[in-house]
């Protein structure tokens, strides 16, 4: 929050594919915390911020993609990235459309954010957020298992994902009996974020599936050799 450090890129090994990755869900994920806390606050001006700042991921989306098309045709280019071998290019690309829809889902809730007028009531907002950090905590173990290239971890997060539909029906629930299924606009706009937020954890489980895709010829060799 307080320093900005600028990198000019003369070649496409001073910033691997798994830099970009990672400063890619960094903002993403910044976003995610930024737009809930606009919708705790009511900030409208956050709200617009965390709108804007789509821009920058889908810049480092663009970037990545370019590189990865390249990557396909060029072994030593591949290298040069990081990456072990062309099908891990479309892992990587899976993952980093995934980050991008959860940026997506992040503007998504600070569009709906700015369309409240009145402040959500305590108990709403605790189930609010309370699902909130449920999914940033998936899309950030699932982004590291990713990068890591962390079968188990991979594994754990897909059931943990499925689950979120659960809890979001709950939440659903609880506003229903609430005095927000009396204001329909309002009532509305929050049904929709909720989905924004099942949605990112569902995302979750897309990089999670990419990672177990990465590692799965690994984890069946080494279940060959302990035989």
């Amino acid at each position: 929050s307080e320093i900005i450090t600028i990198q000019v890129l003369l070649s496409l090994p001073e910033l691997s594919i798994n830099t970009a990755v990672r400063r890619m869900f960094l903002i993403a994920a910044a976003m995610h915390r930024d737009a809930m806390l606009s919708l705790a606050e009511l900030n409208h001006e956050l709200a617009e911020a965390v709108i804007k700042s789509d821009d920058e991921v889908d810049r480092f989306s663009l970037y990545i993609l370019r590189n990865l098309v390249i990557a396909t045709q060029n072994e030593r280019i591949l290298q040069e990235i990081g990456l072990r071998k062309p099908s891990d290019c479309l892992s990587y690309r899976v993952a980093v459309k995934s980050i991008e829809r959860i940026a997506d889902h992040a503007s998504g809730i600070a569009d709906k954010c700015v369309a409240i007028k009145d402040k959500i009531d305590k108990d709403t907002l605790h189930h609010i957020n309370s699902m909130s950090k449920r999914s940033l905590a998936l899309i950030t173990d699932s982004v590291e298992a990713f990068l890591r290239r962390d079968y188990s971890l991979a594994d754990s997060i897909v059931d943990k994902a499925n689950d979120m539909r659960l809890v979001e029906n709950e939440v659903l629930s609880s506003i229903d009996n609430s005095e927000l299924s009396s204001n329909g606009t309002m009532g509305l706009n929050i049904k929709l974020i909720l989905e924004d937020l099942r949605r990112t954890a569902e995302h979750a489980s897309d990089i999670a599936g990419a990672a177990m895709n990465q590692t799965i010829r690994g984890v069946i060799d080494l279940n060959k050799s302990s035989r």
